[in-house]
Order: structure tokens, then sequence, then C-alpha cells
């Protein structure tokens, strides 16, 4: 993500104005979006489904209207996705309230349980990216290596539970055993 001009530069040799800002924020996006699926799971196992679509889908359509009026007043192109991501973050919260009828979901702990570890993981990894590629400009293979460790370090600290370490940890040694 942060040696993204590099990396479209090596690829595409002429890169559109937009395109690492859009490669960003489809990442951001695609983060988002995961959440949502889960949700579409629950609904289909209770199958009333027609709550869920319509409000659903009408959160989702808001995205048009949104960024036509975003656009006509003389925004940037990319702000389409920033209102993408904002529209999928509502829709998130929409069905979670939705599907909270038909499971005991704590919308509170879903957030000390999902939200927080992924929001501690991406931000200390962003962090830490950022601070190491500041001093490492030209080594973009080695940044690359060491944001890939920083990220999993980071998801092994603060994005799992207890329990899911010891599973990790027991998974490599079995490995490491061969």
């Amino acid at each position: 993500m942060f040696h993204i001009d590099f990396i479209l530069a090596v690829w595409l040799k002429n890169v559109p104005d937009y395109a690492p800002i859009f490669a960003k924020l489809i990442l951001g996006y695609s983060l988002v979006n995961v959440l949502t699926q889960p949700t579409w799971s629950v609904a289909l196992a209770f199958g009333d489904l027609k709550k869920y679509i319509v409000i659903g889908s009408l959160v989702s359509f808001s995205a048009f209207p949104i960024s036509y009026m975003l656009l006509q007043n003389g925004m940037r192109p990319f702000v389409v996705l920033v209102a993408n991501i904002i529209v999928r973050f509502v829709y998130l919260w929409v069905v979670l309230l939705i599907i909270k009828k038909y499971i005991p979901l704590s919308l509170k702990k879903y957030c000390k349980s999902v939200m927080h570890p992924i929001v501690l993981v991406v931000g200390t990894s962003c962090v830490l990216c950022f601070v190491l590629n500041a001093h490492m400009i030209n080594h973009v293979f080695l940044c690359g290596v060491l944001n890939i460790v920083i990220t999993f370090m980071s998801i092994f600290v603060m994005g799992l539970n207890e329990y899911e370490r010891l599973w990790v940890w027991k998974r490599i040694k079995k490995v490491l055993k061969r």
C-alpha cells in the first residue's frame, strides 16, 4: 500500500492520475465489505430475506445519488469510493440491527470482539509501516517484506484472542516438527 506508486508504475508503465488513491480506497472498501458477508449468512439461515434485502438495498443504492451530488459539486473522482466506503459501513450497522432480531447479538460485544481488534491491527500496522517506509524509501522489496512481518505480528498480538493464538502456535509447531 505504501509503495503503490512504484508497483503501479512497474505494472502499468503509464499510471492514470487517480490510480494510486483508487487502489488504496479499494483496499479500504474491501476491508469494510468483508465484514458484511457473515450477516448475509445469518439472513439466509433464518429465511427472512425480505426486510434484509429491501432495507439493505436502499442503504446500498444511496451511494449513487450521494456520489452524483459529490461529483456535481466538483469533487474529485475518488470521492465516489470514499462515499461507497461510508455507505457500506452504514449498511453493516443497519443489517446488524436487522439480524439482531434473529440472534442474540450484542452490538457492544460485536464492537469489542470484532471491530476493536480490526481497528487495532489496521491502525498499528499502518502506523508502523508508515514509519518504516518513511525511513527506507529506496528499499521497496525490503519494505514489502517488513510490512508483511509487521502486519502478521499485529494480527497475532492484537487481532487474535488467547485461544486463537494458542491454536496458531500449535499449528506452527506441528508444521515445524515435520
